[in-house]
């Protein structure tokens, strides 16, 4: 059995090191998420996530909080890396929501 006087050291607060704290922690273990960033928010960067990562968010239930705090595009575009030029279109309406169950965001 592990020591439990010491933490689990997570290093990275991003997605990932906030997503398994959060699930350890909900497991009733010590965490201790070491980040370099003096706090957390937005860096500017956007990140995209499909509907099959939702299945996570729901096991750690953030999916409403996660939600709340995303945009979802009206299609999705994939661009030749050439010419930017659009390759294929894929609309996320009805029919990708009823499909996948979960948007992408």
């Amino acid at each position: 059995m592990a020591n439990t006087n010491h933490p689990i050291l997570v290093v990275g607060g991003g997605l990932g090191g906030a997503s398994v704290a959060l699930a350890l922690a909900r497991k009733g273990l010590r965490v201790c998420v070491l980040e370099q960033a003096p706090e957390f928010g937005v860096i500017g960067y956007g990140i995209q996530l499909g509907p099959n990562a939702f299945h996570m968010f729901d096991r750690l239930g953030v999916s409403g909080e996660v939600l709340k705090q995303s945009i979802i595009p009206r299609s999705l575009l994939m661009l030749d890396s050439v010419d930017a030029g659009v390759i294929a279109r894929i609309p996320t309406g009805a029919s990708f929501a009823a499909r996948f169950k979960h948007p992408n965001i």
